[in-house]
């Protein structure tokens, strides 16, 4: 139990750090033992290089790209160091030969492996302790949006690794009190193997409890910026004057209809009904636009830019609900298309899709698919009539709204993309893909606060959405001051979800990156 315990309680403490810090750690020691072997102290000292050697072959395999000439030299220094101080305890000249043969037993190398194992796990229970002190901290400061359920599981983590410390001290008691008995060379092997299998998993565990440390430091950070006095007057002023021309509208409307004869009262009907349509988008505007509004870097908007864009995923039309139902006769056409759809065969799905057209033209679900296909084919002038007509028939129909909202950005038309892509998030506040494109319309009108929320928005709704998480990394790498743990964080979550390397935000992140010592 001693082989196999102890190494998994020390490869935590081990992999918790970075390879600098590691580093300079076992550079510490060395210097400790070459003043031990200075001053004489040739078993302590003995014990240092020993301790560092074997630190220094674990850096070299658990990090095989950092330094890699600093860390052989310093190899090839202690095995140096270390042949005369071997050679005098083989053959130490004031011992007798009983004594020789009694120090040359693995009495004194289970001795000494017992007395380092020890020093080994007061270092993990001190930073075991660390750890949790930081895990608790990030438990009571962190802010509702963070799922508690991840935090649960962290917790629930660390109190099995306690419960392997205290199994490990027991057991090191155990050994202590059999200092005769000789190191197994097989046992020792599969401790070994056992440290490095532990590495990842322990490691994983301290990621996840910093990754949420850096969430709620970023959501603390979103919460002050919201709660700026004077930017929510600012909207409550907003909101008030929307309401009193939308209320002078409906009396001029009032009296419109009782003047039917009046030519020039019956003409400004249409543009009396446009400006009451803007108040409801403003409306759903508002509750996007409760930040800050900052200017974006210039490097930021020049990653978000319109070609970014993924296509839309191919499952998107078959999973995306419509407020109108599809006629009989359309449905086997309907479901046809769908099926092209998502295999990526647009123009069969476009035709489709404008046969089943035939059989009801003002079907709101059929107008906004076919749209969906036009704006993939880049026929856009298409698809924009397709959603007029749709719209006309149900102007609260949340996923034609959600399509002219992408379909604007396409266009760069970012005041337009917001309020539909604003109204389809408020009448269906699930779709992952509505929250996606709206933070990418908040981007370009300059503001990333609002942007990081929607961001949010979408991969609370589709942990997987690897669009999200890369703009999020983008939006932490080139915002001022940087939050560069957290664009990293992102960045590697978009990679392994199926995102493609950027390699322009990847020299961001890597010019932004402390040097190595």
């Amino acid at each position: 139990m001693l082989g196999r315990l102890l190494p998994l309680a020390f490869a935590a403490w081990l992999h918790a750090e970075g390879p600098d810090d590691q580093f300079v750690r076992i550079y510490n020691w060395i210097q400790q033992a070459d003043a031990l072997a200075e001053s004489g102290r040739n078993d302590q000292a003995r014990q240092k290089y020993l301790q560092a050697q074997a630190e220094l072959k674990t850096l070299q395999t658990t990090h095989p790209d950092w330094n890699d000439s600093v860390v052989g030299f310093r190899l090839k220094y202690v095995a140096e160091k270390l042949a005369p101080l071997t050679q005098q305890d083989k053959q130490p000249a004031h011992l007798t030969p009983e004594q020789k043969s009694e120090l040359s037993s693995p009495t004194a190398e289970s001795a000494v492996l017992v007395q380092l194992l020890q020093e080994q796990t007061r270092q993990l229970t001190a930073d075991k302790e660390l750890l949790q002190a930081k895990l608790r901290e990030a438990l009571t400061a962190q802010p509702a949006a963070v799922d508690p359920r991840e935090l649960a599981k962290a917790q629930d983590k660390i109190k099995l690794l306690q419960k392997e410390v205290e199994v490990l001290r027991v057991n090191l008691d155990k050994a202590e009190s059999r200092p005769d008995k000789p190191v197994d060379p097989v046992r020792l092997e599969e401790t070994r193997q056992a440290l490095a299998a532990a590495k990842q998993e322990l490691a994983q565990q301290a990621e996840s409890a910093r990754a949420l440390t850096l969430e709620k430091d970023a959501l603390q950070q979103r919460l002050q910026s919201l709660i700026s006095g004077a930017e929510i007057k600012t909207l409550r002023e907003e909101n008030q004057r929307l309401e009193r021309e939308r209320d002078e509208l409906k009396k001029k409307l009032s009296a419109a209809t009782k003047a039917p004869n009046d030519n020039k009262t019956r003409a400004q009907l249409v543009p009396m009904e446009q400006p009451a349509y803007q108040v409801a988008a403003l409306r759903a505007r508002r509750e996007v636009l409760e930040a800050r509004k900052t200017p974006d870097s210039p490097e930021g908007l020049g990653l978000l830019k319109p070609l970014e864009l993924d296509a839309l995923r191919p499952d998107a039309g078959s999973d995306r609900k419509s407020s109108s139902t599809l006629p009989a006769a359309a449905g086997s056409l309907v479901a046809e298309a769908r099926r092209a759809f998502s295999a990526r065969r647009y123009g069969e799905a476009e035709e489709k899709y404008s046969q089943a057209l035939r059989f009801d033209d003002k079907n709101v679900a059929i107008l906004a698919n076919l749209a969906e296909t036009e704006i993939e084919l880049s026929r856009l002038a298409a698809a924009e009539d397709h959603l007029k007509r749709a719209l006309a028939t149900d102007s609260k129909d949340a996923f034609s709204l959600s399509v002219l909202g992408i379909l604007k950005v396409r266009q760069a038309k970012y005041d337009e993309a917001l309020d539909a892509l604003s109204r389809a998030a408020q009448l269906d506040p699930q779709n992952a893909d509505t929250f996606q494109y709206l933070g990418v319309a908040l981007t370009k009108k300059g503001l990333p606060e609002p942007a990081e929320a929607a961001f949010r928005r979408a991969i609370k709704l589709a942990p997987g959405h690897a669009d999200a998480h890369h703009h999020l990394a983008v939006i932490y790498a080139t915002r001022q001051p940087p939050t560069l743990e957290m664009a990293r964080w992102h960045y590697q979550k978009a990679l392994e979800t199926g995102h493609p390397k950027d390699s322009t935000l990847e020299r961001i992140l890597s010019a932004k990156k402390p040097a190595g010592r």
